[in-house]
């Protein structure tokens, strides 16, 4: 049986998100910084809030399962953590976060924690 957990985020930049998404997976998906081991497959849940201030945030709740692991002391000096896959069902987070990072954000310079 696979672990489980439940991650609760804050991300309060456009650069933050950008960071954190992974478009490239199938129905978007999340990098989540943790020092916690998770096999592949691990069941998770997310809860994301997205922006700075708290009375003006958006609150995202997500299950989804880990399909990526950067493990301790990754090349690069990358942050270890977990990519979780959005679960196929649940649109909304994928569809909130690409709102929130905006088609205005200019990601030429920017690196992401996974690629």
């Amino acid at each position: 049986m696979a672990a489980s957990g439940i991650f609760s985020l804050i991300i309060k930049s456009k650069a933050a998100a950008f960071a954190a998404y992974m478009p490239f997976i199938e129905d978007g998906g999340l990098f989540v910084p943790t020092d916690r081991h998770f096999p592949l497959g691990s069941e998770i849940f997310l809860i994301i809030q997205l922006g700075e201030d708290t009375s003006d945030s958006k609150s995202i709740a997500v299950a989804g399962k880990v399909v990526w692991i950067t493990p301790q002391r990754p090349q690069g000096y990358r942050k270890p953590g977990i990519g979780v896959q959005f679960s196929r069902s649940d649109k909304l987070a994928r569809i909130t976060l690409e709102k929130f990072i905006g088609s205005d954000f200019d990601a030429s310079s920017q690196r992401t924690h996974t690629l």
